[in-house]
């Protein structure tokens, strides 16, 4: 092999390893962190905005949620397509540093006594 193609390796070999650290890591915190929201996430209230009925999979529900005056969004799996609970309110969990981490409890509906999420979220459920 010549100083030329072995030169052209070591690039291409220094460029993938970059690469795959770039991927790696965040993905890797990712799962760190999202793994860690028992312990450490806020909870607060979820509203259901839209549901999407794709007939090959499960529903998906789109929710909205805030914590510290900022509005959020996300898309969660539901069992079934039910129209009926658009509106309805459910317990979000999410990282309180990475609030965009989320995860919607549909088992967890939020009582009708509860009005509001304090700004600051809930560290248990109410």
């Amino acid at each position: 092999m010549t100083e030329s193609k072995i030169g052209k390796n070591i690039v291409i070999g220094i460029i993938s390893l970059v690469v795959l650290i770039w991927i790696i890591i965040p993905a890797s915190l990712n799962i760190i962190r999202y793994n860690s929201l028992p312990k450490k996430g806020i909870y607060s209230i979820g509203v259901i905005t839209n549901i999407i009925d794709d007939r090959r999979s499960a529903a998906s529900v789109n929710f909205a949620y805030t914590y510290q005056n900022k509005s959020y969004v996300d898309v969660a799996v539901a069992d079934k397509y039910n129209p009926k609970l658009i509106g309805k309110r459910f317990f979000v969990l999410f990282h309180p540093k990475h609030p965009k981490m989320v995860k919607m409890l549909l088992d967890k509906p939020v009582p009708d006594d509860i009005e509001n999420a304090p700004d600051e979220g809930w560290k248990q459920l109410p």
